[in-house]
């Protein structure tokens, strides 16, 4: 029989089966379900066919369950409220978070002053305008490469 070890999720020491190599977790549920979380995180970067077979099947079963999410917050008040506290700390660690959308239009950006949306209390740029002159470089900008939404540049919002 093997020597005891130190189970790596609880830090407990357990016998190991010995038909196992390389057991490095005691037979604990909590203890097994962290084994399968670190093989799948392992396993979803190093591996793209198993990264895309989840990102499938996970996009199918949202299609067939439908409002489940919106289902799940509204009978877990409490999830709802954890959730927004830790959202609260991901932007104040984060400071600004700007929308993704952002690139892309049509619309020709010219140099001048504009507002720009800038960060609200939370650190997420939606609400407040800030005063920024934008300067074009010549050669660099192109239509694709714009940088700001057609409806957030409002010529009237000039500054003289």
């Amino acid at each position: 029989m093997k020597n005891p070890q130190k189970c790596e999720a609880c830090h407990k020491k357990f016998n190991p089966n010995p038909r196992s190599k390389n057991q490095r977790y005691c037979d604990a549920v909590p203890c097994q379900k962290t084994r399968k979380r670190r093989w799948q995180r392992k396993k979803m970067q190093s591996d793209p066919d198993y990264r895309e077979n989840q990102q499938r099947a996970t996009k199918e079963w949202r299609s067939n369950n439908k409002g489940y999410s919106r289902s799940y917050r509204a009978s877990n008040p409490e999830y709802v409220q954890r959730n927004r506290s830790a959202q609260k700390q991901r932007n104040a660690r984060h400071r600004i978070i700007a929308k993704m959308d952002a690139l892309g239009c049509e619309y020709e950006l010219k140099p001048g002053l504009y507002r720009i949306i800038g960060p609200s209390r939370y650190g997420v740029a939606k609400m407040d305008a800030l005063p920024c002159e934008i300067f074009i470089i010549p050669g660099i900008y192109s239509r694709k490469n714009t940088i700001a939404k057609k409806d957030t540049i409002d010529q009237s919002h000039q500054f003289p």
